[in-house]
């Protein structure tokens, strides 16, 4: 069965009889364009869109300003426009893990990926007693490695490590 482009069902002559599939299918067009102007009213007026990631890089005109919101559905990630250039709304890239640490400072790998020093944070994977007032340094920060140590006793310790790129410019967004 056909449709219109908002999935409206059109009458045929093996839906309907003949003399009012005419009406019908003027009625099923005419509720599609309303429903098509609508969204273009809504859209225009919130400023979100809802389209493939090429739509969202063809978007000219007067609908590409700043503040605008796009959801590309073909890769799930929701754009924000601002300062004249599209920002995704995620982190660029994030990479986690634990290494076993001592008081030196053994290299800790990056995956691959990063533009940029990224931010790091480590934490200390323990809950003993015994390692209360342990801390963790990160140092030499670099877009394919850093070294991460820990201070306050002499043994290995498990620390888990998150690395943040937030833009392909900057670890910051």
């Amino acid at each position: 069965m056909a449709t219109t482009s908002e999935g409206i069902p059109l009458a045929d002559e093996n839906t309907v009889v003949v003399p009012i599939q005419g009406p019908l299918n003027a009625m099923a067009n005419a509720l599609n364009t309303a429903l098509v102007d609508l969204r273009a009213d809504l859209t225009e007026e919130q400023g979100y869109y809802i389209g493939t990631n090429a739509e969202r890089v063809a978007l000219t005109g007067a609908a590409l300003r700043n503040g605008i919101t796009w959801f590309a559905t073909d890769t799930n990630i929701i754009w924000r426009r601002k300062s004249s250039q599209w920002v995704a709304d995620v982190p660029y890239k994030i990479a986690a893990g634990v290494t076993s640490v001592g008081p030196t400072f053994p290299t800790v790998a990056l995956p691959a990926g990063f533009s940029q020093p990224p931010i790091i944070i480590a934490q200390l994977l323990s809950g003993a007693a015994a390692d209360i007032g342990i801390t963790t340094m990160v140092t030499n920060i670099t877009t394919t490695n850093f070294q991460l140590r820990h201070t306050g006793s002499t043994g290995e310790r498990n620390v888990m490590w998150i690395a943040i790129q937030m833009s392909s410019g900057a670890a910051a967004g």
